[in-house]
């Protein structure tokens, strides 16, 4: 079946999917300290967790709960210890378990308890919870029903403005820097209504006077806004940018190619739109109005240039795109062709050397460089590269194999041989080995091992067309006729088919 699902419990690249230092640190910084100090111990787990959408549901059917006796007093200590701001004393006064879905489990409440009254146990779930004993416990909030309204908006526009900035900021990171961002506003908002606003310790106004540290705060909430805004703004841009790009049409082998066609009149101004917003999207000592470059702004630059057949300025972005990130195939590949198409043989050459000795895993690099110097008249060259791509990957028998087809095609027939002969022994299955050693030896005079060799490919491909074929061309020329006429009749009824 050309369907198969496979189960991967293990990876050899753990940290693949990581992110790198300039983002694990800021990561570390907002998420572990700046929204646990600003929402409280349990604060990004409340207001920023995306997995809570799940989880509460799910909490109203848990039989596992924190649970009372008859020795609780109301003293009140469990709720002034619960960092999740769950009412536990009301709670278990009410309903004589705690029903609030903000509950964490941790047992704090527990463990301060001075008479040991409350204890996790299992019973009735929060959803039979039953009418409570006296009055429900009614919630205390911060915010009205307004204010919550128009902070989940802000909340909202501030998360999809960051989240992916500059290539960078992942889910979590962006959900965090959205809830500080928020909730700076928020303090800013209620400095501006409020006669008096406190934030953990500090006083942040006092009778309508506003102190030092809520100037701190109003101008950390200004920061914050702009930082959105230019997030937001950016985000706009490259939709935009990527509009316009998605209508040119680019067909990489025949940019490069003598058949190259120039754009038309429309996707030659879609092209240069494009341009112009994507430049907007780098920093701004480079022109842009990003406080960091962007990684992929210089590639997607330098393809609309091969669009426009503009090679000069294609150049430039590529080189630059390589300069600021590590290298990938089909970029380091577009350069190689650019040089090529301006003529730069030399360069092109001296920089494929370099490239695949830097990137020896790049075999379809390596392929279509040999194939370009074959066709250019240098199978030499293609030799060079070849031993070069061997040298980094010695037990590559795939290196090894073309390696000896490029020896052949240089005139290198006894080194060509002896390496075809070893790349056999190493991959005795490997029908077109089989073959080319087989066409080898045949041009050697080597009849009878051509004919050993040519039988085992065709034993491993009995249905192949030019196997037979070559078989019954070899048998003609050792004048086994009747033999010949039968593979060629064989290859001539495959190819029918």
């Amino acid at each position: 079946s050309p369907w198969q699902a496979t189960v991967h419990m293990t990876t050899q690249d753990f940290w693949r999917t990581f992110p790198g230092l300039l983002v694990a640190i800021p990561f570390l910084g907002i998420c572990g300290f700046v929204t646990v100090y600003l929402l409280g111990a349990k604060g990004y787990c409340t207001y920023g967790c995306p997995y809570a959408g799940f989880f509460v549901p799910l909490d109203r059917f848990a039989v596992g709960r924190i649970r009372v006796t008859d020795a609780c007093e109301q003293c009140g200590h469990c709720t002034a210890v619960c960092t999740s701001n769950v009412r536990v004393h009301e709670e278990v006064r009410e309903y004589g378990m705690v029903v609030d879905p903000g509950c964490m489990k941790c047992l704090d409440c527990v463990s301060v308890c001075p008479n040991d009254a409350l204890y996790f146990g299992f019973g009735r779930s929060a959803s039979a919870k039953g009418p409570p004993k006296h009055e429900a416990p009614t919630p205390r909030f911060d915010l009205t029903r307004p204010e919550e309204v128009m902070l989940l908006g802000v909340f909202a526009v501030t998360f999809f403005s960051v989240f992916g900035a500059y290539k960078s900021l992942p889910y979590l990171m962006a959900s965090g820097v959205a809830a500080v961002i928020t909730f700076l506003l928020w303090k800013a908002w209620r400095l501006v209504r409020d006669r008096n606003v406190g934030l953990q310790r500090h006083r942040l106004k006092i009778n309508g006077k506003l102190k030092r540290s809520g100037v701190v705060v109003a101008m950390l909430a200004v920061v914050s806004a702009v930082f959105a805004l230019q997030c937001a703004t950016l985000k706009m841009i490259e939709v935009s940018a990527d509009h316009y790009a998605a209508r040119v049409v680019l067909n990489t082998k025949l940019v490069f190619s003598d058949q190259r066609r120039p754009l038309s009149l429309e996707m030659e101004f879609d092209a240069e739109r494009a341009i112009t917003l994507y430049r907007l999207l780098h920093s701004i000592p480079n022109g842009g109005l990003g406080l960091f470059n962007d990684p992929s702004v210089d590639g997607s630059i330098g393809w609309l240039h091969c669009a426009r057949l503009a090679f000069g300025e294609a150049e430039q972005s590529f080189r630059r795109w390589i300069e600021r990130n590590d290298r990938v195939e089909n970029i380091s590949w577009a350069l190689g062709q650019i040089l090529r198409v301006q003529h730069k043989d030399d360069e092109a050459t001296q920089y494929y050397y370099d490239l695949v000795s830097a990137k020896p895993s790049w075999e379809e690099l390596a392929d279509e460089v040999a194939g370009w110097h074959l066709q250019s008249g240098r199978p030499h060259e293609a030799v060079r590269l070849r031993r070069s791509v061997l040298a980094h990957s010695p037990q590559s028998v795939s290196a090894m194999r073309k390696l000896a087809l490029s020896l052949l095609d240089a005139d290198q027939r006894d080194e060509g041989t002896k390496l075809l002969r070893k790349v056999v022994e190493r991959e005795p299955d490997h029908a077109w080995s089989l073959v080319s050693l087989a066409r080898v030896l045949a041009s050697n005079g080597q009849t009878e091992d051509a004919y050993e060799a040519l039988s085992r490919a065709l034993a491993l491909e009995p249905k192949n067309a030019q196997f037979n074929r070559a078989m019954g061309r070899l048998l003609a020329g050792m004048r086994r006729h009747v033999e010949a006429e039968a593979f060629l009749e064989k290859a001539r009824a495959l190819e029918d088919k």
